[in-house]
């Protein structure tokens, strides 16, 4: 199921850049998912302060026509990048912690 959510985000997300809406499911259930988004987000509205495009082209599109491409693909690096490496941590966190404890559960019995 959560494969198909997030397929389904990825989609959206090249198609109509409207990705606020898709992750909310993936925030509500990770913390430092959630931090990282928002650190993301403030870090790249700073880099892309004073840059004019438009929020709900797809991601190629509101580059190519931003009177400033460059900085805005590097604040849409920042954004994208930060969360996707504090997914990657929280998942190997996660997946980790669920080793030890089968681990544990193998020694108990």
């Amino acid at each position: 199921a959560d494969w198909e959510l997030a397929r389904r985000g990825l989609v959206i997300n090249l198609a109509c850049g409207d990705y606020v809406e898709a992750c909310h499911p993936f925030l509500d259930a990770d913390p430092l998912l959630d931090a990282a988004t928002y650190v993301a987000a403030a870090l790249a509205g700073f880099l892309s302060a004073g840059v004019r495009s438009s929020a709900y082209l797809p991601l190629p599109c509101s580059v190519a026509l931003s009177n400033e491409p460059a900085r805005l693909a590097r604040a849409a690096l920042v954004a994208f990048a930060l969360p996707f490496f504090a997914g990657l941590v929280s998942n190997a966190l996660f997946r980790r912690q669920q080793y030890l404890y089968r681990q544990n559960q193998q020694r108990l019995y």
